[in-house]
C-alpha cells in the first residue's frame, strides 16, 4: 500500500477544524481517570468541541466520567454506553451525523469489529469517521524499545495500527480510508519535549510517517 499522507502539527486543532459547525457524535468523550482535572484545566477535547460544533453528543462507558461531564455541562447530551451498542440508542440512531469522532479510542476496544459495525450503521454517505490512534511505526517508541528495552504503551491499549491494517479493519465494516495524516503526541515531560525536538527533522523530511499517531478520515 503506497501511503500519501501528511504531517499534522496539532491533533486537537486538526480535529476542531474538521468538526467546526458540524453535528458530531464523540466516542470516548471522557478522559479516564483524569476527566475532572482536564475540565478544570480547559484541556478536555469534548469541552473544546462544545464551543465549536453545531451539535455534539458524548458517548463513553465510563460512568464516573460521564457523571462529571453532566455536572460540568448540564445542557449537553451524554450516553453511558459502549461503542459496540451505540446503534441501539434511538436518539443516536435517529440523528444524521456529519462527523463520528473516535479520538484515541479504537485502540482501547476489545471487540473493535463490532464497534466499527455499529459506527458504520449510523453513517450516511456524507458522514465522515475521524480516527486518531497510535501508529505501529512510531520512531519514538521504536527507539525506546531498541535502546532501552522499554515499551511505552498505555496499560489499556490493545492494538497498534499501520495505515494498511487500519484500512483492512475498516473494509470489514463497509468503511474506507480516505485520508491519512500523522502527528506527534505532546506532553510536558522533559523527555518527551527532547524527543520531539530531536525527531522534528525526520518528521518534516518523511511527512510524519514515523510519528506517534495516525489521523484518519474515513467514509462509507
Amino acid at each position: 500500500m503506497k501511503i500519501h499522507g501528511h504531517y499534522v502539527p496539532n491533533r486537537d486543532e486538526w480535529i476542531l477544524q474538521q468538526c467546526a459547525g458540524k453535528r458530531v457524535l464523540h466516542l470516548g468523550c471522557t478522559d479516564w481517570p483524569l476527566t475532572a482535572d482536564r475540565l478544570k484545566e480547559g484541556r478536555l477535547l469534548h469541552q473544546k468541541l462544545v464551543s465549536t460544533c453545531s451539535l455534539v453528543t458524548g458517548v463513553d462507558p465510563d460512568k464516573e466520567g460521564i457523571a462529571c461531564l453532566r455536572q460540568f455541562m448540564p445542557k449537553q447530551i451524554f450516553h453511558v454506553i459502549r461503542a459496540e451498542e451505540m446503534h441501539t440508542v434511538r436518539e443516536i440512531a435517529d440523528t444524521e451525523w456529519d462527523i463520528i469522532l473516535a479520538a484515541d479510542v479504537v485502540e482501547h476496544i476489545s471487540n473493535l469489529g463490532a464497534a466499527l459495525d455499529s459506527i458504520s450503521s449510523l453513517m450516511k454517505s456524507t458522514t465522515k469517521l475521524l480516527i486518531t490512534t497510535p501508529s505501529a511505526f512510531s520512531m519514538k517508541r521504536f527507539l525506546a524499545w531498541t535502546l532501552a528495552g522499554i515499551e511505552h504503551v498505555h496499560p489499556d491499549h490493545c492494538y497498534y495500527f499501520s495505515p494498511s491494517t487500519l484500512q483492512q479493519i475498516l473494509c470489514r465494516s463497509a468503511l474506507k480510508l480516505e485520508q491519512i495524516g500523522f502527528f506527534m503526541w505532546k506532553n510536558n515531560k522533559t523527555s518527551n519535549r527532547l524527543a520531539l525536538r530531536l525527531l522534528a527533522p525526520f518528521n518534516k523530511l518523511m511527512a510524519g510517517r514515523l510519528a506517534d499517531e495516525l489521523a484518519a478520515i474515513c467514509g462509507k
